[in-house]
């Protein structure tokens, strides 16, 4: 939402500005993408350009899954840069949980269903994962009287 109070909805998309956008092996092991991101990035940073489509009058907003026709205006948002990596066990994200509809401000969510489904699914798959007994954070034991 513009400062004056004015709305244009976007679809958001981001594009690999790299030719190696996936690695040359078959997945193996848990931490796949991990060592691949690892191998990607020893040879420079990666980059993705940010661009929004911006809705036509018509368009539908409460349904991702339905594609826009006609022409669309596109703009560049700009890049993201990724220049190294930090292993997920000691990283500042491990615990955080992603969710879709926390914004920004000036951004809003559409009204499609799939978001608020979304942001219900990974609250439930964090939540699942914190109980989890792993090597490196054990769960909590019960003292006893």
């Amino acid at each position: 939402m513009a400062a004056d109070g004015t709305r244009q909805a976007v679809r958001w998309e981001v594009v690999p500005q790299s030719q190696d956008a996936a690695g040359d092996t078959a997945p193996a092991g848990s931490d796949f993408l991990e060592q691949d991101l690892v191998r990607r990035l020893a040879a420079g940073p990666l980059r993705w350009q940010l661009n929004m489509t911006l809705a036509n009058p018509g368009d539908p907003l409460d349904d991702a899954s339905k594609t826009w026709t006609g022409a669309h205006k596109v703009l560049n948002a700009g890049t993201l840069v990724l220049q190294s990596s930090q292993p997920q066990a000691d990283g500042d994200c491990r615990d955080i949980n992603f969710d879709p509809l926390i914004l920004p401000s000036g951004i809003q969510a559409s009204n499609d269903p799939l978001l608020a489904a979304r942001s219900a699914a990974y609250a439930s798959s964090y939540l699942r994962r914190a109980g989890e007994v792993s090597p490196l954070h054990s769960a909590p034991q019960e003292s006893k009287p």
